[in-house]
């Protein structure tokens, strides 16, 4: 873990970095937080893989929070397949039923947020840059 936190440290002035793939890594919510504080300072990071780390709801809140309040630029991270089946597995008795279904569904809640502020971000994005063609249009003399 120390490693990945000076990995990422090293990473928040590198303007060229845009894409970062940290899959399969079983870090838990640790890494999400790790990456959030990432996020708070590089603007210029548009993807990010995190599935196979055992992630939980409070990661992805945490991710959540940090996309609405800190971070408008991302576009893209991938659904939690791997997560969302380890956790099952791990409450696979009869007996955990309601607990596993309360533990999907707030990680799912958590989950769908974050997809949809990237939703957003990709909107706004999309939205700059329209009204900035609309401007450079009307600036071009025909």
């Amino acid at each position: 873990m120390d490693c990945l936190k000076c990995l990422l440290k090293g990473l928040e002035s590198n303007r060229s970095l845009n894409e970062l793939d940290l899959r399969h890594n079983n870090l838990g919510d640790d890494l999400f937080f790790l990456v959030c504080r990432l996020l708070e300072v590089h603007p210029d990071l548009l993807a990010v893989w995190l599935d196979g780390n055992d992630a939980t709801e409070l990661g992805w809140h945490a991710m959540n929070t940090t996309l609405q309040h800190s971070n408008r630029t991302l576009q893209h991270i991938d659904f939690p397949w791997e997560d969302f089946a380890s956790r099952f597995k791990a409450l696979a008795s009869p007996t955990e039923v309601g607990v596993q279904d309360a533990a999907w569904a707030r990680m799912h809640k958590q989950v769908q947020e974050v997809m949809h502020q990237l939703y957003i971000n990709r909107c706004q994005l999309t939205q700059t840059f329209t009204s900035s063609i609309i401007t450079i249009k009307q600036r071009s003399p025909e």
